[in-house]
């Protein structure tokens, strides 16, 4: 869980993060907005898992958490609707 994590794992993730930019930078639009959209789905069809993580880690009740998923699907959604606007 993100609290547990060390010095190390984060710099693990930026360092990720930056080797994965131009990748993303270099993708065409119809294809980031197939991909958060993609995201999108795989979030809620894990709703349960990220409910489960999120009462864990942060003490949220589920109906919160769910909130929070529903939302963040709802940020991805938009964002690939930007991507080809």
């Amino acid at each position: 869980m993100a609290a547990a994590a060390s010095l190390a794992d984060g710099k693990r993730c930026v360092e990720a993060a930056a080797c994965a930019f131009p990748l993303w930078r270099d993708t065409a639009p119809a294809e980031r907005r197939r991909l958060l959209l993609e995201a999108a789905e795989q979030m809620l069809l894990r709703e349960a898992k990220f409910i489960a993580a999120m009462a864990a880690e942060t003490g949220a009740t589920a109906h919160w958490a769910g909130f929070n998923v529903h939302l963040a699907a709802d940020i991805l959604r938009e964002a690939a609707a930007l991507t080809t606007d």
